[in-house]
């Protein structure tokens, strides 16, 4: 230990590099301390002339600096504050044997106090057979105060840069930092923010780089959760400032998540990019709320601006940026931006799935590639405003999305890109929208796709259950048909409530001889919306003047 600083009353230890208050007490560190703790191989042997003292003991868990309860039990005893206060702190821990565990800075007791000023850098690495790394770690109710925090963190089975913990509720922990650089890197499991049953808050910007090295290895920049087995206590991480999530994989058949929920997030702008780094068959979450077998489901409320995107060379991975199950609640109130770099119209976008789920998207500005679906009661509620665009192959999987909004937006069956390659499709290949609520267009906009044909031509749908309103201009676009005369029509629209929505034709549908007119159906189908064909006009030949 290098620094200067002082030591206050209370318990206090110091040794092999380690930085301890035991229960209660002070310890001051000063300006500029460097804590080194270095743990290599066992020493064998015992001490000369006491064969039953070890020279070297092989302890499981090791910590640099840290607030431990030790001694008395009683409720004064325990009540008592331990403190440590640093200023420009450092710490590089390392650790090599086999199956064990360390943490850089270690909490661990009830009214335990950090107090750490300027830059706090955490260098904490495990070299040994499945060691894992908590480099900050704060539990049983200890609180950690921070400015800066840099934390690089390491390990072979696991590894989290920070890690709040509680196992009683009057006992809640907490990490509390204005801005922070984490980087955490693992063989099999990593987290970049652990909160189980503890809290976390960000009062500035926070970035967060998290790698896993091993195939079918797995990941979370954020993961919020009700706490170890046999504990169920919600928690919650909040970040005022700028969130900055990057998850890489270190191998084929990793598993990325950006933020997982099962407790309360919330956000104001978050980035979140998911990259395989050339490996295969990757599957990757944005963000998920769920309940899982907690007491209360999880919730996630960004409220600044969410981007969320891809990267993978390969083309073989599985993905899906926002998802809402088992009771989980999202709801992005500021511009929302998905998959536009990655540009795959199949990627999953927006999942809702189980009753009591629901994704709520306010009137922002919304640039999604992907699909959005809803499955078993579960709620997709999606208000887009100022020029949004939605590109999916898939709108919805036979499922529905409860309301929907296009206030000077447009919503895209499939890119024109994909069409280009791709002329004609058979009828499995045809999209249907189904909204479950009510539609509102408000010179919204439709490209739908149809194989144009007779009456039972194949093509892109949209069916509203409730009722629609404005005005919304549809392209259709020729998807390989050769043209034919229908009698009906081809629908394209279906609405059961109330239809007062109009659907305007936007550019001419030409097959082969046929021009198409988009117009509401008749008599028991006056509510739908119909494609109906006629012989294009042919411009007349008027004979040649023989002078």
């Amino acid at each position: 230990v290098s620094g200067g600083g002082e030591f206050e009353n209370g318990d206090f230890l110091i040794s092999n590099g380690t930085v301890i208050v035991a229960n209660s007490g002070t310890i001051n560190l000063g300006s500029g301390t460097t804590v080194n703790h270095i743990i290599g191989d066992v020493i064998p042997g015992t001490v000369v002339g006491r064969p039953d003292i070890p020279l070297d003991a092989d302890y499981q868990f090791m910590y640099a600096v840290g607030i431990v309860q030790v001694g008395g039990t009683s409720a004064a005893y325990l009540a008592q504050k331990g403190s440590i206060v640093a200023d420009n702190l450092t710490i590089n821990l390392s650790q090599k044997r086999d199956g064990k565990d360390i943490a850089g800075i270690l909490g661990n007791k009830h009214n335990g106090v950090f107090t750490l000023t300027g830059n706090t850098t955490v260098n904490a690495a495990v070299t040994g057979a499945n060691g894992k790394n908590f480099a900050i770690y704060a539990k049983s109710g200890s609180k950690i105060n921070a400015e800066n925090l840099i934390v690089n963190s390491k390990g072979t089975l696991y590894a989290v840069g920070l890690d709040s913990e509680s196992a009683v509720d009057a006992d809640r922990s907490l990490i509390r930092y204005q801005n922070a650089t984490i980087t955490s890197v693992a063989d099999q499991y990593a987290d970049g923010i652990s909160a189980n049953a503890g809290h976390v808050e960000a009062l500035g910007d926070t970035s967060i780089d998290v790698t896993v090295n091993d195939a079918h290895g797995v990941i979370s920049g954020i993961w919020v959760s009700d706490g170890l087995t046999g504990v169920d206590l919600d928690a919650h991480v909040t970040m005022a400032g700028k969130t900055s999530l990057l998850l890489k994989s270190g191998g084929d058949n990793t598993v990325l998540s950006g933020v997982e929920s099962v407790g309360a997030s919330q956000f104001t702008d978050l980035n979140i990019t998911l990259d395989t780094q050339g490996h295969q068959q990757t599957t990757g979450t944005g963000i998920r709320a769920s309940k899982e077998d907690a007491l209360t489901a999880g919730k996630i409320d960004i409220n600044g601006r969410l981007n969320i995107d891809v990267v993978d060379t390969t083309r073989s991975g599985s993905w899906n940026y926002v998802r809402a199950d088992k009771g989980g609640e999202i709801t992005l109130n500021g511009g929302v931006q998905m998959g536009v770099n990655y540009n795959d119209p199949d990627a999953t976008a927006i999942l809702a799935e189980n009753a009591d789920s629901r994704v709520t998207i306010n009137p922002q500005k919304i640039q999604v590639v992907g699909t959005i679906e809803a499955n078993d009661s579960a709620v997709v509620d999606v208000s887009a405003i100022n020029q949004s665009r939605f590109v999916g192959g898939t709108v919805t999987s036979g499922n529905a999305v409860n309301n929907l909004t296009l206030d000077d937006s447009t919503l895209t069956f499939m890119p024109a890109s994909t069409k280009i390659f791709k002329l004609a499709r058979d009828a499995a290949s045809f999209k249907t929208l189904t909204v479950d609520g009510d539609y509102t267009g408000a010179n919204g906009n439709l490209v739908m796709n149809t194989q144009l044909g007779d009456d039972a031509s194949p093509t892109d749908r949209m069916i509203v259950a409730g009722n629609t309103s404005g005005t919304t201009n549809v392209n259709v676009l020729n998807a390989g048909g050769a043209g034919g005369l229908t009698t009906d029509g081809i629908e394209l629209i279906s609405v059961s409530g109330n239809s007062d929505g109009v659907f305007k034709q936007h550019g001419r549908i030409v097959a082969g001889a046929y021009d198409y007119t988009l117009h509401r159906g008749e008599g028991q189908n006056n509510k739908n919306w119909y494609l109906s064909s006629a012989l294009s006009p042919v411009d007349p030949v008027y004979p040649t003047d023989p002078t």
